[in-house]
């Protein structure tokens, strides 16, 4: 049987590629996001779903953040770690602490009873997915993973340089998957406690690789036709179903165990590399249809709220705990957290980004007071 074809440009090459917007991306995100909620929204029935949408917004925002930070460094000669805090600041922390505002809010007014206080200080802390307890923001662990990771890496990418950068995520993925794979085989750590799935030291592999798609499309300046031989055995048409079937069955084959996160991630990344590489393929395309996007853009907000109204049913908050009322409530709650929160601070973070994006480090220099250039 003949592997599915890909319609591609052969010969065309990408002489120096840079991120910049891909509408594909807010789509791919949008799909993230509605797995989680329909996992979360069925846990007894397609529950493995929504880890696969956490999946892919770690693989997605490696490389999101990666690209940002390889055109920062070819354009300007340098990355600024002041800058980059300061916009991941922005980014994040306005809609996440109204977050733990309303939940404080609700645990003092008895509306959640399963978080306790010192739980929100943890999540605070961006510890979640070491210490606290709590349902209703038991998904934090993910936001802590991330921020956890992005405390070093950007002082990596510019101490080592983009080549070097590229050498080290490459050799900590695999000796996260060895690790991984050797604690879950040996039993080591009991699989189904939370450890294997929530530790930094066994998920990092999820944001490296797309720090390494990030660093592989500019660094080493692959060929359409390269990507192409692979994209022929891991076209969409074979990866989103493989990825869909593997994230929903492989953990209850005991045998399976060793490698499911593993297995997931590699075909979560295949998919995001074929859509950035090929954005006039069909795949990359559906990936712009307007609802898609819409949900890419406010799936930050959606994924802070929808835990309380879909994973959380004690105490009772009537109907809005119940199907399909619960999704209505998570997207009302994120739609209003995305235009009344997220949205002012984004635009100041772009005008910090416009503000301080220059094409070369002589013409920053030429142009910046003496005592504000970057050494870098």
């Amino acid at each position: 049987m003949k592997p599915p074809a890909v319609r591609h440009q052969p010969d065309e090459k990408i002489a120096r590629w840079k991120f910049g917007f891909l509408p594909q991306l807010d789509g791919f995100r949008g799909i993230s996001v509605f797995l989680v909620l329909i996992g979360h929204a069925f846990a007894d029935g397609v529950g493995p779903l929504s880890k696969l949408g956490v999946m892919m917004f770690f693989v997605l925002s490696g490389f999101l953040i990666t690209g940002l930070l390889c055109n920062e460094q070819i354009s300007t000669g340098g990355i600024s770690l002041r800058n980059f805090y300061l916009r991941r600041a922005l980014r994040i922390f306005p809609a996440f602490f109204v977050l733990i505002l309303g939940t404080a809010i609700l645990i003092k007014s008895g509306y959640i009873t399963d978080v306790p206080w010192y739980s929100l200080v943890v999540a605070c802390l961006y510890l979640s997915n070491i210490f606290g307890r709590g349902d209703s923001i038991t998904h934090l662990w993910s936001l802590s993973l991330e921020e956890q990771f992005y405390a070093g890496w950007p002082l990596v990418v510019r101490s080592f340089g983009l080549r070097r950068a590229f050498m080290i995520a490459c050799s900590s993925i695999l000796a996260v998957m060895a690790v991984r794979l050797v604690v879950i085989q040996l039993g080591i750590v009991n699989y189904f406690n939370g450890k294997i799935y929530l530790r930094p030291w066994f998920r990092f592999d999820s944001i490296l690789i797309g720090c390494c798609i990030a660093l592989f499309l500019y660094d080493r300046q692959p060929s359409r036709q390269s990507v192409a031989r692979w994209c022929r055995w891991a076209a969409p048409l074979v990866v989103m179903p493989a990825l869909l079937l593997w994230s929903q069955f492989s953990e209850r084959v005991p045998a399976l165990r060793p490698v499911h996160l593993t297995v997931q991630l590699l075909l979560a990344a295949t998919l995001l590399l074929y859509i950035v590489v090929f954005p006039n393929s069909m795949t990359a395309r559906a990936m712009t249809l307007r609802p898609l996007r819409f949900l890419g853009r406010i799936s930050y907000s959606l994924y802070l709220w929808q835990q309380m109204f879909l994973m959380t049913h004690d105490p009772s908050w009537g109907l809005i705990r119940e199907f399909p009322w619960n999704i209505l409530a998570a997207l009302g709650a994120g739609i209003a957290s995305h235009y009344v929160v997220e949205r002012p601070f984004l635009k100041l973070k772009h005008r910090l980004s416009a503000a301080n994006s220059v094409p070369s480090k002589s013409l920053r220099i030429a142009i910046a007071a003496p005592e504000t250039v970057d050494a870098t």
